[in-house]
């Protein structure tokens, strides 16, 4: 992008928007970011399981609640007037969450 950008004729050019970057790893990421999300119900699980005197079993119901882009704005400006160039971009940050129900003993 900063190569795209640098190539630009910036002649009136005030900002320009990138509305879409694909990535061919996503897949990849996303499966890591479920992965996170399903780590983290578990953990919540087995805490919950210890404080109650319980045994967690096992999942008995799992649902994928999210996997969007954050409320965030996805899309970020490069402004040329003051030469900041690509240092104002904005990360890009997806958001998982999963709806999991744990037998318990």
């Amino acid at each position: 992008i900063e190569r795209i950008s640098d190539r630009l004729d910036r002649k009136g050019i005030v900002c320009f928007n990138i509305t879409k970057i694909d990535n061919s790893d996503m897949g990849h990421y996303n499966r890591q970011g479920l992965k996170a999300a399903l780590d983290a119900a578990r953990q919540k699980a087995e805490f919950i399981a210890k404080n109650e005197g319980l045994k967690l079993l096992m999942p008995y119901e799992i649902v994928e609640t999210a996997n969007e882009p954050s409320m965030y704005s996805a899309f970020s400006n490069v402004a040329y007037d003051g030469g900041s160039g690509m240092e104002n971009m904005r990360r890009i940050v997806r958001r998982y969450s999963v709806k999991v129900r744990y037998l318990f003993q």
